[in-house]
């Protein structure tokens, strides 16, 4: 377990470091609109962009 869990801290330090740069609204565009409907309700009880505080399965989701 903790290999996931320094995998989920260099993801999020990657992600927090790129998606600023490709667009504007990155935590709707990018994170939120991917999510699940579960995921999401904890995303937005979240304050703005806690990207650390998502899991690693929240970080890998892609559609």
């Amino acid at each position: 377990m903790e290999i996931l869990g320094l995998l989920n801290q260099q993801l999020v330090k990657l992600l927090t470091a790129t998606f600023p740069a490709l667009v504007f609204h990155w935590w709707n565009l990018l994170l939120l609109s991917k999510l699940t409907y579960q995921q999401n309700s904890f995303a937005a009880s979240l304050p703005p962009q806690a990207l650390e505080r998502q899991d690693l399965a929240a970080l890998l989701r892609n559609e």
